[in-house]
């Protein structure tokens, strides 16, 4: 099957979010990587992605793609994960290897956790 950078990646959150992680991992190359900048975290191989996935604390979460856009080997997504207490963003940048993802660099925050700084509050607006 030939795959174009977004379809795996797609998949890969569609398959969290119903937890079918077996399908998952068929996403994800065997010597898969993805590092967290924001908390300096590196997850090295397929399985301790999953693992730490099917681990997660957060008893009812729910995942949302809002923007993907590839082009060649290479796709970034916007992701929203909701839970009963918080609102996560995702900002993920990946790369495809023959129709897996071999690699990903993903940020995440709270959506809206920071208060605006005062120094710039006359120009914004909060977003909801």
């Amino acid at each position: 099957m030939t795959y174009d950078a977004a379809t795996p990646v797609r998949e890969l959150w569609e398959l969290f979010e119903a937890r079918t992680w077996e399908a998952a991992g068929r996403r994800l190359a065997d010597d898969f990587v993805c590092e967290w900048p924001q908390t300096g975290e590196r997850f090295c191989g397929r399985d301790n992605f999953l693992a730490m996935n099917q681990a997660h604390p957060a008893p009812n979460w729910h995942i949302v793609v809002r923007r993907l856009i590839a082009s060649g080997t290479q796709a970034a997504a916007e992701v929203i994960v909701t839970t009963d207490e918080a609102v996560d963003v995702c900002l993920g940048f990946y790369e495809v290897r023959d129709g897996q993802i071999s690699h990903g660099v993903e940020y995440w925050t709270e959506h809206a956790n920071q208060p605006t700084p005062s120094w710039r509050a006359e120009w914004t607006e909060r977003m909801v």
